[in-house]
């Protein structure tokens, strides 16, 4: 994961994570700015993969998640797009990491299973992080699981 490097630029993280060894980086955002969005242009997504490919990095997994700040109505086409993008550069995986507010809970969860309805077909899973809220507890995390109810969701206790 690139959080460790958050400070520098994503040229100076990833040669960083290469030169320690590793061959695989999961991304969250890089001096506060997400990486792969469903707005990234195709020539940011080029030049990420560019300098993936130029570190011998491979890429597996974004932390993100349904965008309750959209319209509804425009949430999942969002994350249809992000689940694309993420794809487009190698991911398997999208790392969701709940929400706070209890009243949403319902809403996420839902907007969870239809999620994972659009990155089926881009061939990304969604996990789900024990990060508080609606995935504190482990009856919590087995709630999702049989709320969300799909082959492409699961939960990850890391990173």
């Amino acid at each position: 994961m690139n959080r460790a490097w958050g400070a520098f630029t994503i040229e100076e993280a990833l040669t960083g994570i290469s030169a320690a060894g590793f061959t695989m980086v999961e991304f969250c955002s890089q001096q506060n700015v997400d990486l792969i969005r469903p707005d990234s242009s195709d020539e940011e997504l080029d030049l990420l993969h560019e300098m993936l490919a130029s570190k011998n990095l491979s890429f597996d997994m974004i932390i993100a998640g349904p965008d309750l700040h959209l319209p509804e109505a425009g949430i999942i086409p969002s994350f249809d797009k992000l689940a694309a993008n993420v794809a487009r550069l190698g991911g398997k995986y999208i790392l969701a990491c709940g929400v706070e507010d209890e009243s949403l809970y319902d809403t996420y969860l839902r907007l969870l299973a239809t999620s994972c309805d659009a990155a089926a077909s881009y061939g990304i899973k969604i996990l789900l992080k024990p990060h508080g809220a609606v995935s504190a507890t482990d009856d919590e995390l087995l709630r999702a699981l049989a709320r969300v109810n799909k082959p492409n969701f699961a939960i990850s206790y890391a990173p």
